[in-house]
């Protein structure tokens, strides 16, 4: 009768829990010949400009992988990136200004990825499990993902003893198409087995800051005949991004920016001493986390470096 034979299999279901996943050995194998592509024509506009554009074609490796006892390779991520750029000489060599744009498109991005779980699938079928499809977030490939933006470097020695060097970025990287996305942690509720993904099409990658700047500088002086004093620091400043690998709500990570300074001494043959400062402002910021987190992953710390040659 129907009553028995979900008893049957419910009494499976507890003997497989017990026992644990059983099966014949599985041997996944990998080979692929991968291919790297560049052309970068330029053209020298004038002694001091040069324009030039570049196309590259890159591809990451595949590899070999088992899910759960059943072969699922993970595929080739190939990038094709395109670039234009000028790099200029200004001011008698004293200024150096290079600025571009690029776009990339990148497929089968190499992702973690919510895929049907074949074994316990089959297992399921054999039990006579009311909802028998089961799904597992594996090492995967989103099928498309698409960036561009711009670059500015400055570099300006102008000033006697004095070097200054500004940079910046605009990065915008989403997926294109990533329908088969494992929800947050906070949203797994959501996932059931007629909806077991959630598409994260049009999204940024995580990691990704919109906007990057790095402002720095370095004062070098002679003190004695063989000591030079030295003095520098370093600024950096990211937008908000999400730190987290499902994109939670609870990754986001609000812009920030770090100084970095030291003072010290050095010889002319290679000695130095040195006070460093990271994140000398103690700039705290992180993402909420939902499970967890780590709340303070960039301290404010001093110390003395000491360095040479022997």
């Amino acid at each position: 009768t129907t009553p028995q034979k979900a008893q049957i299999g419910a009494a499976k279901a507890v003997r497989a829990a017990a026992i644990g996943a059983l099966s014949n050995p599985v041997t996944s194998n990998y080979k692929d010949t991968l291919l790297t592509t560049q052309f970068t024509p330029s053209y020298k506009i004038t002694d001091n400009l040069t324009a030039y554009t570049s196309y590259q074609h890159g591809e990451k490796s595949g590899s070999a992988l088992n899910v759960n006892f059943v072969n699922s390779n993970v595929k080739p991520e190939r990038t094709d990136a395109y670039e234009l750029g000028l790099k200029s000489l200004l001011w008698n060599g004293k200024l150096n200004v290079n600025a571009d744009v690029f776009y990339m498109n990148i497929k089968d991005y190499q992702s973690a990825v919510r895929v049907v779980d074949i074994f316990t699938t089959q297992t399921n079928l054999a039990n006579n499990q009311a909802n028998p499809v089961a799904y597992v977030t594996a090492q995967g490939n989103v099928k498309r993902v698409a960036g561009k933006g711009f670059e500015l470097d400055t570099f300006l020695s102008a000033i006697p003893n004095t070097t200054i060097r500004l940079s910046g970025a605009y990065t915008d990287i989403r997926y294109k198409d990533f329908k088969n996305a494992a929800f947050p942690e906070e949203l797994a509720y959501l996932s059931t087995p007629a909806a077991p993904f959630t598409d994260q099409s049009g999204r940024t990658l995580p990691g990704i800051s919109k906007w990057n700047f790095n402002v720095g500088a370095e004062y070098r002086r002679p003190l004695f005949t063989d000591w030079l004093g030295h003095a520098s620091f370093n600024t950096s400043y990211n937008s908000k991004f999400n730190n987290t690998d499902l994109l939670s709500s609870f990754g986001v990570v609000g812009g920030y920016s770090r100084t970095d300074a030291a003072i010290g001494v050095t010889t002319t043959n290679g000695f130095d001493v040195s006070l460093v400062g990271r994140n000398v402002f103690d700039d705290r910021a992180h993402e909420q986390g939902f499970a967890q987190f780590s709340p303070y992953p960039y301290p404010r710390w001093f110390g003395v470096t000491v360095s040479g040659k022997l």
